[in-house]
């Protein structure tokens, strides 16, 4: 799996992914099957190639947090009727995260009209 044309899996290890790709900073995923070229490897099964979003000439920016508690989970049938398991399973799960993005320029000196570099954090 490359990211931005970076290899993303660890080869001499167990072949797990070296990281995943945020929602919010992927520009597009391609999955490419049978008969791709050479530039994307020698794997027997297909290639999911995940191209990341550039900066653009405006800032923007957003925030999230992705939460799961107990108190929003539903129990199963069989855990109800038994007086013992009569509640859900404790589970907290709250993780926060920001993205930024915009041109890096310097006023009258250094890319005043905001189109040749750019940032994504």
């Amino acid at each position: 799996m490359p990211y931005d044309g970076a290899v993303g899996v660890r080869t001499r290890s167990n072949g797990t992914s070296i990281g995943t790709a945020d929602l919010d900073t992927t520009a597009e995923v391609q999955i490419l099957t049978a008969s791709y070229g050479a530039e994307y490897g020698r794997s027997a099964g297909g290639q999911v190639r995940v191209i990341s979003k550039s900066g653009s000439n405006s800032f923007h920016g957003s925030a999230y947090e992705y939460f799961r508690n107990n108190a929003m989970d539903a129990n199963s049938w069989s855990r109800n009727r038994n007086p013992a398991t009569n509640f859900t399973a404790p589970d907290k799960f709250n993780q926060f995260g920001y993205n930024v993005s915009g041109p890096i320029f310097v006023p009258r000196k250094f890319n005043s009209d905001r189109s040749k570099l750019f940032f994504t954090w």
